[in-house]
């Protein structure tokens, strides 16, 4: 978790300071932080401020939060570059998923392949 949240902040997160957080030790993380840890959990920067409201963070619509989209891709991959370009393509692509639900099988084979 430390490493996740130093990878999308730019900043170095020890383990202590994160256990800390967990067991309220020192004050909850900051908003970049917690967006951080949205980021890599999937659980809602409220919830994890307050306890309060939807406990998973949620989509409003069928498109991708391409902001949030580029935190997750730096975490995944920190060491490449682009990240900003493979999250519109990613979100653009899921667009049209959503939006074509009845997508001939052949027609995502292409896809597919194209986005190797």
């Amino acid at each position: 978790m430390a490493a996740g949240i130093g990878n999308l902040t730019n900043v170095k997160i020890s383990k202590a300071l994160v256990s800390n957080w967990e067991n309220d030790i020192i004050v909850s993380p900051n908003h970049a932080n917690l967006s951080a840890i949205q980021a890599i959990t999937g659980f809602a920067v409220e919830w994890l401020a307050t306890g309060k409201g939807e406990q998973k963070a949620t989509l409003r619509s069928s498109e991708l939060d391409i902001d949030r989209l580029k935190l997750i891709l730096k975490a995944i991959a920190p060491e490449r570059a682009g990240h900003a370009r493979e999250a519109r393509a990613i979100a653009l692509l899921y667009k049209v998923l959503a939006d074509t639900p009845k997508m001939p099988p052949a027609l995502l084979a292409e896809i597919a392949e194209k986005t190797k």
